[in-house]
């Protein structure tokens, strides 16, 4: 079996319940280990900061110049917002 990235330091059981006292610090590790994986850069967002407009999506989709893995931001197979909805 071939492993592509490396193997975590410590795993922890995620429980069924959210732990309102653990969160943030999980949270913020997350996004150390983005950028410790290599991503240029990593950022907590609220949910309200989140901007859904089809007008600007085309636009961003017309414009080559920050691609990603993410890229287009278009998932023919899952609706984005309802997935980031479901995180409330």
């Amino acid at each position: 079996m071939t492993y592509l990235g490396k193997r975590p330091e410590f795993v922890r059981r995620i429980p069924a319940n959210i732990d309102k006292a653990r969160l943030p610090s999980d949270i913020e590790k997350l996004k150390d280990q983005a950028i410790l994986d290599g991503a240029r850069d990593s950022a907590i967002v609220n949910i309200k900061e989140i901007v859904f407009n089809p007008e600007l999506l085309k636009k961003i989709e017309s414009d080559n110049s920050y691609p990603s893995v993410h890229w287009p931001l278009f998932y023919p197979k899952d609706e984005l917002k309802e997935a980031i909805d479901a995180f409330k």
